[in-house]
C-alpha cells in the first residue's frame, strides 16, 4: 500500500534494451534529488510512448560514474493498459507541462504534486485494477467515481442552495488570476482572520459539494474536490478544477452582479422629480463581478477607511460583503472607461461610503480618515 508522506514524484525515461529489463527489484539512473521513498512513474520511450512502471526508490540517490546518480528501485505496479503520450496530448491540463512540452527528451523529470495526481487520475480510469494499491490516506484522488462533469457539479451546487458566503469563496477562487490563489490570498478576499480559517470553510464547502456528488471515499483534503493544489515558494497554491470553472459559467454566477450599487447624486442640470429630495442613478460600472473579485483579492475584505470588517458584527453571512466606492467619481465616467480594480476601486463599508457622498464631489478617503482621527482626539 502506499502511504502519504513528504515524498517526491518522478518521471524516469528509458529505451526498450532497459525497460524489458525491468524486474521486481533492482538498481536505476535517477536525478540527484530522489529521496528513499519518493515514487516514480516508468516512461517507455521508442515503440511505446506510455506509462508502464510505477516504481518506489528504496535508497537515496548515490553519485554514478556511468549513470551521474543512480538508486535501488523496487516495482509496485505493472500497468496492463498504460498511460500514452496520446491520453497526455488529448487532456488540455497538460498543455503547459514542461516534460510533454520537451516530448519527454531527458533522463529524469521531477512531476509536481497537481500533475502527479491528474497523471493517477487517468491511469485509474485506464486501469482499475491500480487503485487497489493507492491508500484510503493518500491525498490521490484516483476513484473511478471523481471523474464528474461539470454539469454535475452545477446540479450539485443548485441543489445545495448554496448561500451568499459559499458562493463568495467559489468567485473568490475563479476571478484569481490563471483561477489560482493561496489560502492567505482567500483569507484576506473573504475577511478571515488568518489563512487556518480559509483552509477550513474552503475544505467543509468541498466536504458539502463532494457528499452531494457522491464522491465515495471524500479526499484526505477536502478542498481537492473543488481544486488542484501545488507547493510553491512554501505555499500551496489552489488551482480551480476547470469543471468547477465550468460550473459557475453554467449557472452564471460569474456574470452575477453585486448586490451592493453604489449610488451617485444626479447633476445639476438633469431635473428632479416633484416630491423628491434628489434623483439617483445606479451606475454599473461598480457591479461587475470580477471588478469587485480582483479589488478583494488586493485590498482584503474591510473598509479603507475604518478598517471594519462586517463579518466582525454580523458573523459568517457577511463574509466577503463590502461596497465599493470609486476613486474616479461616477459620473465623469462614459460607457467606454475600463475599470482598473486596483486603481480604481476601494472597499468601503457602508458607513463610510455614505460619508464619502455627502457632498459633490466626493470626500475622498483620506478625508474621511482624518474625520475619524479628529472626533477620536488623535
Amino acid at each position: 500500500m502506499l502511504e502519504s508522506n513528504s515524498r517526491q514524484y518522478w518521471l524516469w525515461v528509458t529505451r526498450p534494451e532497459y525497460y524489458d529489463s525491468v524486474g521486481s527489484y533492482g538498481g536505476w539512473s535517477c536525478h540527484g534529488d530522489t529521496k528513499k521513498g519518493d515514487l516514480i512513474f516508468l516512461w517507455r520511450a521508442k515503440g511505446k510512448s506510455d506509462i508502464g512502471f510505477l516504481l518506489q526508490a528504496e535508497s537515496d540517490a548515490v553519485p554514478d560514474k556511468e549513470w551521474g546518480h543512480s538508486c535501488d528501485y523496487k516495482t509496485l505496479y505493472v500497468f496492463k493498459n498504460p498511460v500514452s503520450i496520446k491520453d497526455l496530448r488529448a487532456d488540455s491540463y497538460f498543455n503547459d507541462w514542461s516534460p510533454l512540452k520537451r516530448n519527454l527528451q531527458g533522463k529524469a523529470f521531477e512531476i509536481q504534486e497537481n500533475y502527479w495526481i491528474r497523471l493517477n487520475q487517468i491511469a485509474v480510469r485506464k486501469d482499475s485494477d491500480y487503485e487497489k494499491i493507492i491508500s484510503p490516506r493518500s491525498s490521490i484522488p484516483t476513484s473511478t467515481t471523481m471523474n464528474f462533469t461539470a454539469k454535475e457539479y452545477a446540479s450539485a451546487f443548485y441543489n445545495l442552495q448554496l448561500g451568499p458566503h459559499h458562493m463568495q469563496m467559489l468567485l473568490a477562487n475563479y476571478h484569481a488570476p490563471n483561477r489560482t490563489l493561496t489560502a492567505t490570498m482567500m483569507a484576506n478576499a473573504m475577511g478571515y482572520a488568518n489563512y487556518n480559517a480559509a483552509n477550513l470553510h474552503y475544505g467543509a464547502l468541498g466536504g458539502l459539494i463532494g457528499e452531494e456528488l457522491g464522491w465515495n471515499p471524500l479526499p484526505e483534503y477536502k478542498v481537492n474536490v473543488l481544486v488542484d493544489f501545488r507547493k510553491e515558494n512554501m505555499e500551496w497554491l489552489w488551482t480551480m478544477k476547470p469543471v468547477v470553472a465550468e460550473a459557475i459559467e453554467a449557472l452564471g454566477w460569474n456574470a452575477d452582479i453585486s448586490a451592493i450599487p453604489e449610488e451617485v447624486e444626479a447633476r445639476e442640470n438633469e431635473p428632479i422629480y416633484e416630491g423628491a429630495v434628489k434623483k439617483i442613478l445606479v451606475n454599473a460600472h461598480e457591479r461587475s463581478t470580477m471588478a469587485r473579485e480582483k479589488c478583494l483579492l488586493h485590498y482584503g475584505c474591510k473598509c479603507a477607511v475604518c478598517d471594519t470588517k462586517l463579518s466582525d458584527f454580523y458573523g459568517e453571512i457577511a463574509h466577503g460583503r463590502i461596497h465599493f466606492h470609486h476613486i474616479k467619481p461616477l459620473y465623469e465616467i462614459d460607457s467606454e472607461y475600463k475599470i482598473d480594480p486596483i486603481a480604481d476601486l476601494r472597499p468601503v463599508c457602508p458607513n463610510c461610503h455614505y460619508i464619502i457622498h455627502l457632498k459633490m464631489p466626493p470626500y475622498s478617503i483620506e478625508e474621511v480618515k482624518e474625520f475619524i482621527k479628529a472626533q477620536r482626539g488623535i
